[in-house]
């Protein structure tokens, strides 16, 4: 990645590695030369045309640089060996980075729950918020969460860990095709679903909840979680389904009507009917359903033009965290 030489906004040196890493790297190349003024040229006499052939010019003499200034302070570290090879990779880096675009989400849509127990015969308002990043590899679909610094359970695990590590064990296993306008051929996408904890520019305020503050109403879930926002502090299971709103989906459960669709789930937590249902489960292909209608947009950002021609997620009743390996599904 490039680095900026100290005080000014021009690029200079290049470094590899984290920004910390290359700004001690530009540091050491500042600090290790010393700079000093080129030495003056004196003035020539002019002389006469020569005629015939022209001999080789002769280099005028030159005067003796000023002497150095002694040093003062602590001498500048020595500066390690960095190769070329090295640098060219950081530059490869850098570029690759500011290539990548990044499309924001952020849409709302209302769900209307029938046939459930009345705490949840109503309608209710998802806010679907989230980035999408497309690099040579992968489909990014990243969530910034303000979470607060809370450990989780009784132990000294921070919380955040937790539910980030779950997050993308239970939503990994996914894939999107893209099929390229003059192309034959789709270029597989593994889509990663990733939690950025942030300060600040959060698509949402993550309230952490201790199970015995909220009981066990019909709306709430394990470990103390009751809604997309209110996590419990006990809970590493139904945060993924709560993640699943985030991204847009509705509740898999009772009667739903959703984007003009009425659908019968019947009750939460039965086998095969994915996370949105049950929690303990991978998602399913439909799950990625606003992911699947923004990449198009995301892909123009990048300046190519196409069409996705699928979604694939483990089959129904598999397990979360599972992902396809050589045409088997096995344990991500």
């Amino acid at each position: 990645m490039a680095c900026m030489k100290p005080g000014t906004k021009t690029p200079g040196c290049q470094g590899p590695g984290t920004p910390t890493a290359c700004a001690a790297f530009c540091k050491n190349l500042m600090s290790a030369t010393t700079p000093f003024q080129a030495p003056a040229q004196t003035q020539r006499p002019s002389r006469p045309a020569r005629t015939g052939n022209v001999a080789p010019p002769v280099v005028g003499a030159q005067t003796q640089p000023p002497p150095l200034p002694p040093r003062t302070g602590n001498p500048a570290p020595a500066l390690t060996g960095i190769s070329m090879a090295e640098l060219q990779q950081a530059q490869q880096t850098r570029q690759t980075t500011a290539l990548q675009k990044i499309l924001e989400v952020n849409q709302s849509m209302d769900e209307k729950i029938a046939g459930g127990p009345p705490a949840w015969n109503k309608t209710f308002t998802i806010h679907a918020k989230f980035s999408m990043q497309v690099t040579q590899t992968d489909l990014i679909v990243r969530i910034r969460l303000k979470v607060p610094d809370i450990k989780w359970g009784t132990g000294q695990v921070p919380a955040q860990n937790v539910w980030c590590s779950k997050v993308g064990i239970a939503w990994a296993g996914c894939s999107l095709y893209w099929r390229k306008n003059g192309i034959t051929t789709d270029k597989e996408y593994p889509i990663r679903v990733e939690i950025e904890v942030v300060d600040n520019a959060e698509h949402h305020k993550i309230t952490a909840q201790d199970p015995s503050t909220v009981g066990h109403g019909a709306t709430a879930g394990l470990g103390g979680t009751t809604s997309m926002t209110n996590w419990g502090v006990l809970d590493n299971i139904d945060i993924a389904h709560e993640v699943g709103h985030m991204l847009g989906n509705p509740e898999n459960y009772y009667t739903v009507e959703f984007q003009n669709k009425k659908m019968f789930w019947g009750l939460p937590r039965q086998t095969g009917k994915g996370i949105m249902n049950n929690p303990a489960e991978a998602p399913l292909a439909d799950h990625f359903w606003l992911v699947k209608e923004k990449f198009p947009a995301l892909m123009v950002l990048n300046s190519e033009q196409g069409r996705v021609t699928k979604v694939t997620a483990p089959p129904p009743g598999a397990k979360s965290g599972w992902k396809l390996v050589n045409g088997s599904w096995v344990q991500a």
